[in-house]
């Protein structure tokens, strides 16, 4: 007769939620990103300028940040590169209410982006552009 064999009870993988950093001078663009990422998918931090992106970038490690392009004190293209300094392995998604000309691209791969959404942002295309990129 076989004796049963005691094992360890299996807890349960936690997988670490995706952190993204959203940086932008317009406090109703946080309230959307809240709503179209929600907590139990993501863990969202704010900025709401440049310099304290740089501020909390130098102090804690993002997956994925979404730059406002047009910020006061410094455009988003220069926050993305300083921040992609802070890390390398950011991946950046720029963003921006105003109309922009066909230099979409130059712009994007300038800033070492990998996206550009255009605002009013919505929860599909939000969601879908953070997924996508996450897993490029």
């Amino acid at each position: 007769m076989k004796t049963p064999v005691e094992t360890e009870p299996q807890t349960p993988q936690v997988v670490p939620l995706p952190k993204v950093f959203v940086v932008d001078d317009e406090a109703d663009v946080f309230d959307l990103f809240q709503r179209y990422l929600p907590p139990s998918h993501y863990a969202v931090t704010y900025a709401v300028s440049g310099h304290q992106a740089l501020q909390l970038a130098a102090e804690h490690e993002f997956d994925l940040a979404f730059v406002d392009y047009f910020l006061a004190e410094m455009n988003g293209a220069e926050v993305a590169q300083k921040m992609r300094k802070l890390q390398p392995k950011l991946k950046v998604v720029l963003m921006s209410c105003y109309p922009v000309s066909e230099n979409v691209d130059v712009m994007t791969e300038l800033a070492g982006a990998s996206a550009w959404i255009s605002k009013p942002l919505n929860s599909s295309e939000t969601r879908g552009i953070a997924e996508q990129v996450l897993h490029a």
